[in-house]
């Protein structure tokens, strides 16, 4: 998931890359949920696919400021296991996107005569 514009700057910069190393190394460089080490291959049968497993950190509360570069909010996940951790996160915001569109959209039915412009011929 893409990161938001205005949250986006929380994330350049020495404090952030510094934060993110220490919670790696904390980690031993491995998912703290999975146990999966950074550069492990795995075979995934979901998607019949080789997998590198790639760490990044994830927050575990995404809607406290105060809490964006504590440690315990923070810790190291695979892909996977980040996805499964944001899972709700991502239903809502896809729920209130689709919403978002509905509400700003032409309306599902339309009357005719807004639509079309009926010409009667005569022969």
């Amino acid at each position: 998931m893409p990161i938001a514009k205005q949250f986006r700057h929380f994330y350049r910069g020495l404090h952030w890359r510094e934060t993110r190393e220490r919670i790696l190394r904390r980690a031993g460089n491995k998912c703290e949920f999975c146990q999966k080490a950074a550069g492990e291959t795995y075979f995934n049968q979901k998607t019949n696919r080789l997998v590198i497993v790639q760490l990044g950190v994830a927050h575990l509360d995404h809607y406290n400021i105060a809490l964006f570069y504590d440690p315990a909010n923070l810790r190291a996940l695979c892909r996977a296991c980040h996805l499964r951790q944001d899972m709700l996160l991502h239903l809502t915001h896809a729920r209130s996107s689709r919403c978002h569109r509905k509400d700003n959209s032409r309306p599902l039915f339309e009357s005719v005569n807004e639509t079309t412009n009926y010409q009667h011929h005569s022969m």
